[in-house]
């Protein structure tokens, strides 16, 4: 998948791949997270994992990203394809001529249930506050846990706004494991 399919990315110049990316203050983490002009997250189901979690992470993973795809080994496809709702992109790895490709099932669409509080939980303490600073809503921030941050960021801004700060701050992060 890192090869070939996100090479487009890594490549652009406008997107950021992040690995294995922290969600919900490090709550939960998603295997590939593309940041550009929308939030992606990729998660990956090889044949050897179960799907056990998946539940657990899916209900992160909607609260935060414009779209979503599970990328899954052949075992899993025919229970994916089942219990995912549709907005939600599916791909499988198949062995075709004795090489592994990348299959789109379907495509991802936008998904509906994303909120403003998980968007803004993706900023480190400082980042939020420094949002917050430059929205000119800095009273009384200097006491606020990162939480609280969050929750003033959500309540006065509308979504796509959040959205748009969030992927800004993060393509400009340079040190992803800290904080």
């Amino acid at each position: 998948m890192h090869e070939t399919y996100l090479r487009r990315y890594k490549n652009d110049g406008i997107s950021c791949v992040v690995e294995e990316m922290g969600l919900s203050a490090h709550a939960a983490r998603i295997d590939i997270g593309v940041i550009n002009g929308e939030l992606v997250g990729y998660e990956i189901k090889s044949d050897r994992d179960t799907l056990n979690r998946l539940p657990g992470q899916l209900e992160v993973y909607n609260q935060i990203f414009d779209r979503i795809t599970v990328v899954c080994g052949p075992k899993h496809l025919g229970k994916l394809e089942e219990y995912l709702p549709e907005y939600i992109g599916l791909m499988v790895t198949k062995n075709l001529d004795g090489k592994w490709e990348l299959v789109t099932i379907r495509e991802s669409s936008q998904n509906p249930n994303r909120t403003a509080y998980m968007i803004a939980s993706l900023l480190w303490h400082e980042e939020a506050k420094s949002l917050l600073v430059e929205l000119g809503l800095s009273k009384g921030l200097s006491r606020l846990r990162r939480w609280e941050l969050w929750e003033r960021i959500a309540e006065n801004l509308p979504i796509d706004q959040v959205s748009h700060h969030v992927r800004t701050i993060l393509k400009a992060r340079t040190a992803w494991r800290e904080a």
